[in-house]
């Protein structure tokens, strides 16, 4: 067995087995395996707590207003309901559904609803839901333009008449109010298949709205070829550029790429984030997150198993993702790391990630203040001995909130500002 088949299925047999981990999918041709997280959660309520809501919830996304209020979406019992707080979770807003009727939503920890909020204080939400075929899905559309007291019925961002699947979408709003959303897309897979010809992966399709969601443009090609099921990203350049990453195939290795939009709203060349050489026939449920700050540096994380570099991952770059230094390896100390999140405020970059030994999973964060050219020894934010979701980081006007869901203490919100 070769080194990199060793790293490869090593990792395949952690990631089964450990607590709070997402089970690794199969490819198209094999049955697909459900992550234990969401066979477990999906129907939990830790003590003192009942439905609707997010201590109930498998997954829980959230977005900071301007006004410092922190909303939030997750899914119950197939309805995807919004709330907020404005007291860092001592109390919640009553939760308001989004959809009429209950829909089969995804909801893994790759694949959550997600929010945005528009600087006139809309509120946008995406998500995906379950298709009758295996491995399809529809990425769907809500908004709200009263404060979060009602939403308008969610519609299909798919404009494509032929056979097509939409999942892992990521959505963010610029800081003239355009909404861009991207996802992953097979209808050119489907097309390949058709005509008989090869098509590895899937691809990454964007959409953009200019007038508050109302309307978004055709849907647009932005590469072929990406990993299938590994969640998009986007991040903000200056307020005004998108730039978008996923996990790309290039030749046979699922490492990541990014876009940059330019000041015209056009998408420049594919970038590749970093050469690990990660060549594995499934799906690594393992995305990328990035964060560019005020000076346009460019924070990534990723994950990889390659055969230049093993586990979670920080790089930067200073020259608008043509190239990457200052890589770190994330929780070096023996531990199983993974599912690492990075978020840039107010000068200081904060990375977050969970990692397991001991029979418990810790929640922790290390900080840069000096862009990522060192860092802080790793402090545990918090600790579970049950099933957890990924941990997240939400920021905004100077503050910064890391958020956790577990089994047994429910969703958890720490003001991790400055630290």
């Amino acid at each position: 067995m070769t080194p990199n088949k060793f790293i490869q299925n090593l990792f395949i047999l952690l990631a089964a087995i450990s607590l709070g981990s997402t089970a690794l999918a199969a490819t198209d041709s094999e049955k697909e395996k459900k992550p234990a997280w969401d066979a477990i959660a999906v129907h939990s309520c830790p003590a003192g707590f009942s439905k609707p809501s997010p201590h109930c919830a498998p997954t829980v996304a959230g977005a900071l207003a301007a006004d410092g209020r922190l909303w939030l979406s997750w899914p119950n019992d197939g309805y995807v309901y919004v709330n907020s707080t404005a007291d860092g979770g001592k109390t919640f807003s009553a939760p308001v559904k989004v959809n009429a009727q209950p829909q089969s939503i995804d909801n893994n920890g790759e694949n959550r609803p997600k929010l945005a909020i528009g600087p006139q204080g809309d509120i946008y939400l995406t998500y995906t839901i379950h298709a009758k075929q295996k491995y399809t899905g529809d990425v769907l559309f809500s908004r709200s333009l009263d404060g979060g007291k009602t939403f308008e019925q969610p519609r299909s961002i798919n404009d494509g008449k032929g056979k097509s699947s939409l999942r892992f979408e990521s959505i963010l709003v610029t800081g003239t109010g355009e909404i861009i959303v991207s996802w992953l897309d097979k209808r050119d897979l489907f097309r390949a298949k058709a005509a008989k010809t090869p098509y590895p992966g899937s691809a990454v399709y964007y959409s953009k709205s200019n007038d508050r969601g109302e309307n978004f443009t055709a849907n647009s090609l932005l590469a072929h070829h990406t990993c299938e099921c590994c969640r998009t990203v986007i991040g903000l350049e200056q307020g005004l550029r998108p730039v978008v990453v996923w996990r790309h195939i290039f030749d046979g290795a699922r490492d990541h790429a990014l876009v940059r939009f330019d000041d015209t709203g056009r998408p420049g060349t594919l970038q590749r984030t970093s050469i690990d050489n990660w060549a594995i026939e499934s799906c690594p449920h393992h995305g990328p997150s990035i964060s560019i700050d005020n000076d346009n540096i460019y924070h990534l994380t990723w994950f990889t198993a390659g055969t230049v570099r093993q586990g979670p991952f920080y790089a930067r770059s200073s020259d608008r993702g043509v190239s990457f230094d200052h890589i770190v390896e994330i929780g070096a100390d023996g531990a199983q790391a993974e599912h690492p999140f990075v978020l840039s405020e107010k000068g200081i970059v904060y990375v977050a990630w969970k990692d397991f030994s001991d029979d418990q999973t810790r929640f922790r964060v290390m900080t840069s203040r000096d862009q990522g050219a060192s860092w802080s020894d790793p402090e545990v934010i918090a600790t579970s001995a049950d099933q957890s979701d990924h941990p997240l980081l939400v920021g905004g006007g100077g503050r910064v909130f890391a958020t956790w869901r577990t089994a047994d203490a429910g969703f958890s919100i720490f003001d991790i500002t400055g630290e």
